[in-house]
């Protein structure tokens, strides 16, 4: 087995077979429940779509805002440092195969993870929010059908957990760097998730062009057929990236915080 394969093994286990999978899933599922709150308060007993509308209104850039930084804390951070705290860094180096191979391996793995629970967690609000709307809890409306065909809901969930895959492989990369090379990978995490992603991305001005959340929006708008400008929300983006362009960056946010992790494991103290 490769150091890519072993590394790719352990991380997908380590995220779903140990006590982390519980607070990775509150996580995951905190869309699901506000979409419960807010279908048991009665939300869209009398607006017909407005689930469907809200999906992209509210819930798709909450995740990018929060669930996605704190998916990718909680999964990637604890596999690098268990290895540095338990000393098994130490098999992983003293391997004959550059460093950059277990670094590849922990990354996917995480990234898998990230996905699958994504995907599960997606789903789940996608019916809760759809069923809602289909059948009111509003005694009186509760056989009034939704005028959105399940093909449009698959088409836009499936579009969110695509945004939330690219942007996992991203954040992933930086929380990989960051728990490589410094031990308080957690406070320059939400510094650089938290601060330069969803804060900077979100501002006017040519630092918003630095920021991976700004591209991970530019994707939202394309594959989720969200509206650029919307008032309350967020502030708008005059001149969206492209699908490609995003793509682009991401994937190039992407290798270099995975360069700068080989050059960190590289340089700290296996001990």
């Amino acid at each position: 087995m490769s150091a890519i394969s072993a590394g790719r093994k352990w991380a997908f286990n380590s995220c779903l077979r140990s006590k982390r999978l519980i607070p990775i899933m509150l996580v995951a599922l905190l869309p699901a429940i506000i979409s419960a709150i807010g279908a048991w308060a009665g939300a869209w007993d009398s607006d017909s779509g407005g689930a469907f509308r809200d999906l992209g209104r509210f819930i798709a850039p909450l995740c990018l805002y929060f669930v996605l930084p704190m998916m990718c804390m909680f999964t990637m951070l604890p596999n690098i440092g268990e290895l540095y705290e338990g000393g098994a860094i130490g098999y992983f180096w003293t391997r004959p195969c550059p460093r950059w191979q277990p670094i590849i391996g922990v990354h996917q793995g995480s990234v898998l993870a990230l996905i699958l629970l994504c995907g599960i967690a997606i789903g789940v609000n996608m019916f809760i929010m759809m069923f809602t709307e289909s059948i009111s809890f509003n005694a009186e409306l509760s056989n009034e059908a939704s005028t959105v065909p399940f093909s449009d809901w698959l088409a836009r969930s499936a579009g969110l957990w695509a945004v939330m895959s690219f942007g996992g492989i991203a954040y992933g990369a930086i929380c990989i760097f960051l728990a490589v090379w410094s031990k308080r990978a957690a406070l320059w995490s939400i510094g650089m998730l938290i601060g330069w992603g969803a804060i900077v991305g979100a501002l006017p001005g040519s630092l918003r062009n630095t920021s991976p959340h700004r591209y991970l929006f530019g994707l939202l708008r394309e594959w989720c057929e969200i509206e650029n400008t919307w008032s309350g929300m967020f502030i708008p983006d005059s001149d969206p990236p492209s699908t490609l362009l995003s793509l682009a960056t991401l994937m190039g946010i992407t290798v270099v915080f995975l360069g700068f992790s080989y050059i960190a494991a590289q340089n700290r103290d296996v001990n």
